[in-house]
């Protein structure tokens, strides 16, 4: 399956309300999208299918030479096809690009699947952030910092 990824945008937010709706016991509703939108410090990017489906989204914050994943999901009929990790790829080729070194995410102890997502892409656990989700629970810290290149990994571009 041919996977594109391009720019969120207000044209894209009843998609993926309804993938969070379908993702999250707790999902970004409308206003929070429209407000994400606002911020000029955050990006996102949809995963859109070969029939322009959005298949799934990444929102992301900078701040500090780090972008943090501030939402992640897929819709349920595109799971297990690879469209976290092309939304990952991509985030991953940003900060490549923007000399930005180090990728990070908050995530519920509860969502093992996101765990072990992120576990795959590189990113360790960190630590524990106690009440991170508005008193209503904790969250792991989980982050991924690039090696300096140096002229052997850039030579052989041996990023990761």
């Amino acid at each position: 399956m041919k996977i594109k990824t391009v720019p969120f945008n207000h044209n894209y937010i009843p998609f993926t309300t309804n993938i969070e709706k379908r993702s999250f016991a707790i999902p970004w509703e409308k206003n929070d999208f429209l407000q994400f939108l606002q911020d000029p410090t955050c990006f996102g990017l949809v995963a859109l299918d070969e029939f322009d489906r959005v298949m799934g989204h990444v929102m992301c914050g900078v701040e500090d030479k780090e972008v943090e994943i501030l939402s992640i999901a897929v819709h349920p009929a595109f799971r297990k096809l690879g469209v976290a990790i092309e939304l990952m790829s991509e985030v991953i080729l940003v900060c490549l690009t923007n000399q930005i070194p180090t990728i990070s995410a908050h995530i519920s102890p509860s969502n093992k699947n996101a765990q072990n997502f992120f576990q795959k892409m590189g990113l360790k656990h960190t630590k524990l952030v106690k009440n991170h989700y508005n008193n209503t629970g904790d969250a792991i810290y989980f982050t991924f910092t690039f090696p300096a290149p140096n002229a052997e990994t850039i030579k052989n571009r041996d990023y990761f």
